[in-house]
C-alpha cells in the first residue's frame, strides 16, 4: 500500500485508529491523483460492504429498490409503442 498511500513502513492493520485516520486524511487530502483515487475507491469498497449489512440497512431506513425502472408493474404500453 506505499505506492498509494505514502511511505507507511507498516500494514494498515498494524496502525492503531489515530494513525489510520491521519493517514485516509492524507490521502483524501493529497495533491497526487493515484493516492486520492486509491483512497475513494477503498472508503466506496468500504461502504458498499457497511451498507449490506442488513442491520444497517434497516437501522438508517434504507430499503432496497428491486425495481428501479418500473419493469415489473403492468403499465399500460406508451401509445404508437409496437405490442
Amino acid at each position: 500500500m506505499r505506492l498509494g498511500f505514502g511511505p507507511v513502513r507498516r500494514r494498515l492493520t498494524q496502525l492503531g485508529p489515530q494513525e489510520r485516520e491521519q493517514l485516509f486524511a492524507r490521502a483524501a487530502a493529497s495533491r497526487v491523483y493515484l493516492r486520492r483515487a486509491s483512497f475513494t475507491s477503498l472508503r466506496a469498497l468500504l461502504t458498499m460492504g457497511y451498507l449490506d449489512d442488513r442491520r444497517v440497512a434497516a437501522a438508517i431506513g434504507l430499503a432496497a429498490a428491486t425495481d428501479p425502472f418500473g419493469l415489473a408493474t403492468s403499465a399500460p404500453p406508451a401509445q404508437g409503442a409496437p405490442t
